[in-house]
């Protein structure tokens, strides 16, 4: 007797391939969203500012970014259910009118909202789930304040 082993992975991945072909669309193998190959894609995982109620509680942290500790004894939900702000600088050169800027957020614990020079592009609801925005129209060729408050009430 001659049996198949179906496992987790392959049945996942057999589903998705089968979606994507009913969609008539190329599913990725990695990633959430496919970008065209001409894309140009900028790290701002570091010099980041932390702020908690307007103050300055940590400078020039690395993303992912944990502001305080979580602790598996001592539980206290009320130390880390709080709203957190990450600011920086975004510095961009002049660039092609016609290309379109997306800022990608990998995870984000509970709530979301990203700013640009002080406008809000975008929210997001969801524990630690990938989005992304476009920031295109509020971005300035020069000096840019990025700001992403997570809120994990």
């Amino acid at each position: 007797m001659n049996t198949m082993r179906l496992t987790r992975r392959s049945f996942t991945s057999t589903l998705a391939a089968a979606a994507a072909a009913a969609a008539g669309a190329a599913l990725p193998k990695i990633g959430f969203a496919a970008r065209p190959a001409s894309h140009q894609a900028i790290s701002l995982s570091g010099a980041w500012n932390v702020y908690e109620s307007g103050n300055l509680i940590e400078g020039n942290v690395t993303l992912p970014h944990v502001p305080v500790p979580l602790s598996w004894r001592n539980w206290d939900p009320q130390s880390w259910q709080k709203v957190w702000t990450y600011r920086r600088r975004l510095d961009l050169p002049h660039s092609d009118p016609h290309q379109r800027l997306f800022l990608d957020i990998e995870r984000a614990m509970v709530n979301a909202k990203v700013r640009v020079n002080g406008t809000e592009l975008a929210s997001h609801q969801g524990g630690f789930l990938p989005f992304d925005c476009e920031i295109t129209n509020a971005v300035r060729t020069g000096a840019n304040d990025l700001e992403i408050e997570v809120d994990s009430r």
